[in-house]
């Protein structure tokens, strides 16, 4: 086990008390038992501490489904990458889903990592678990099978585009037409919507964790590629193995196709190449989606002061057809218009002129981490060379992990000496200096001036008076 957390025989250099220590700390992991059976079992190795490590401002974790042939449930953790791609931070097999059984797992969980994050993302991957498990348990199977109240509902607990009052008012429709008035599990759920209901995360950021078809969703179908009910224990930790492999091999080729290939540049607004030298490709992509939205659908009125910000209102219009398929906020004022073949949307952009900061009543940016089409359409109009600092997040830049961890997540770096990890340090931290101000030709001008006062320094002073 030693072997496979590390990366391998030639890159684990333990010694004899070190495989002791390892067996000492590697029980904390693992459920106890009266009867001498596995009841819990967590692990991380350092591949997924170093994504934890970068990505763990959204986390999220899913009961799936009994995945062996002991019965037990496979509990994997996810976050979202720079590429807004899922990838595992963590797994767990468990025994049973019970409120000890949790409680174990998210202790060994924090204590795994040494700190302790905010779980919202979990929390409300819990529930989503007791909804799309549980909901329909309480209602009749000729109601499931029969009628579209599975589809409603989950339109209607997905959708984080509407408000609050509409969601309301949608839910008790749903309740009334199917006649679950005295359903006592649904009016317990709808007591605590405030926990689980997508509407209500729309101003908490996360990542694209939440969408109208879960990540959860798209995690269980990828490692139901890899697993069978059958596998006994080192079956089941081979194919976990193996689909590890998968997923790390697309986040290299991710990461590879970001750092070496150019996106194609689509318009002639100035901050559309600021942000092609900032994303990831895959955000990129999504970034000039919200840009081409921005021109063809989106027109912005005369601005209006008050006090430390300007007010705009941006009004979009959409085809019938293609709504289906556009994110657009529903509430009483959003929606303004409606002909035989379009519908029309308001929304609200302030800008803050001081602190170079935009805000949608949308809020897209602040749930998603990414402008959207009416700040954008803002933007144009005020022939915006560049995007505020604010609005651009490390979490979706190409260059979020550094060359060492690449280094160290592998394993080998555990045994090199302390210069040589120096060294490491060094070059990474001039790299990561230049991927956050290469395209600030002033930054890189005072960059390299400093740079050069140290080589000078260095070649005019012996190492042992270098800091003198």
């Amino acid at each position: 086990m030693v072997t496979g957390l590390k990366g391998g025989y030639s890159k684990q250099g333990a010694k004899k008390i070190d495989y002791k220590n390892f067996s000492r700390d590697l029980n904390c992991y693992i459920g106890d038992s009266d009867d001498d059976e596995l009841r819990a079992l967590f692990w991380a190795d350092a591949i997924a501490k170093r994504n934890y490590k970068k990505f763990s401002d959204v986390v999220s974790f899913d009961a799936t489904y009994k995945t062996n042939k002991y019965n037990m449930i496979f509990v994997p953790f996810t976050a979202i990458d720079n590429h807004k791609r899922c990838v595992t931070i963590g797994a767990s097999l468990l025994a049973r889903e019970t409120t000890e059984f949790y409680t174990w797992l998210l202790k060994c969980f924090l204590n795994g990592f040494d700190e302790s994050i905010e779980l919202l993302g979990s929390v409300y991957i819990i529930v989503y678990k007791a909804v799309y498990g549980h909901v329909y348990m309480p209602v009749s199977a000729k109601l499931i099978n029969e009628t579209n109240f599975r589809k409603r509902m989950q339109g209607l607990i997905w959708n984080s585009c509407i408000d609050p009052d509409i969601f309301e008012e949608k839910w008790k429709y749903l309740i009334k037409r199917y006649k679950l008035e005295d359903n006592k599990w649904l009016k317990e759920m709808y007591n605590i919507q405030t926990s689980w209901i997508a509407d209500y995360f729309r101003d908490t950021t996360l990542s694209g964790l939440m969408r109208r078809t879960s990540r959860s969703e798209s995690v269980n179908s990828f490692f139901k590629r890899f697993m069978s009910k059958d596998s006994n224990l080192i079956m089941f930790m081979c194919k976990f193995e193996s689909a590890m492999d998968e997923q790390r091999n697309l986040q290299s080729t991710n990461d590879f196709n970001s750092k070496n290939k150019n996106p194609p540049i689509q318009t002639n607004l100035q901050f559309e190449v600021h942000a092609s030298k900032f994303y990831t490709l895959n955000i990129f992509k999504l970034f000039q989606k919200e840009i081409k939205d921005s021109i063809w659908t989106c027109s912005a009125t005369p601005y209006e002061r008050v006090q430390d910000h300007d007010t705009y209102f941006i009004i979009e219009q959409i085809m019938d057809e293609d709504i289906q398929n556009r994110s657009v906020f529903f509430n009483k004022n959003s929606y303004i218009f409606k002909s035989d073949n379009r519908k029309q949307f308001q929304y609200q952009v302030k800008v803050f002129p001081n602190e170079e900061t935009y805000k949608c009543s949308f809020l897209v940016f602040e749930h998603n981490g990414i402008l959207c089409r009416n700040i954008l359409c803002v933007m144009r109009s005020n022939f915006v060379k560049s995007i505020p600092s604010k609005n651009m997040l490390r979490r979706w830049k190409e260059s979020i992990i550094r060359p060492n961890e690449l280094i160290k997540s592998h394993g080998i770096a555990d045994n090199i000496s302390g210069c040589e990890r120096m060294i490491q340090d060094a070059y990474s931290i001039v790299t990561e200096c230049i991927n956050i101000i290469g395209h600030d030709a002033e930054a890189m001008t005072q960059f390299l001036q400093w740079q050069k006062e140290i080589l000078t320094k260095v070649e005019s002073n012996p190492p042992k008076n270098f800091w003198d």
